[in-house]
């Protein structure tokens, strides 16, 4: 299970690591020097709509970032140590 998650997480990561790039190589193509101001205008749109990087979302509500799966990882040890504690007594 934790393999499927983990895999989830770590492409969910690099999605939003490209969605990042690629609002810095819209920037890099010179797009105030284009021919056509249509050319210009649709490049500042795609500048302006990748501002916000594209997050995967699990269920519409956790992110799937390697960040998420670090606080799984956490809350899961937290969980089987206390259940561990609970069980010797």
């Amino acid at each position: 299970m934790f393999i499927q998650i983990y895999f989830y997480c770590w492409y969910g990561q690099d999605i939003v690591l490209k969605s990042i790039e690629i609002s810095v190589s819209y920037y890099l193509t010179n797009w105030y020097n284009a021919y056509s101001s249509n050319v210009r205008t649709y490049l500042f749109l795609f500048m302006e709509r990748s501002k916000r990087p594209l997050v995967l979302r699990a269920g519409g509500v956790f992110p799937l970032t390697l960040s998420t799966l670090m606080s799984i990882l956490r809350s899961s040890y937290s969980y089987m140590a206390v259940l561990q504690r609970l069980n010797k007594k």
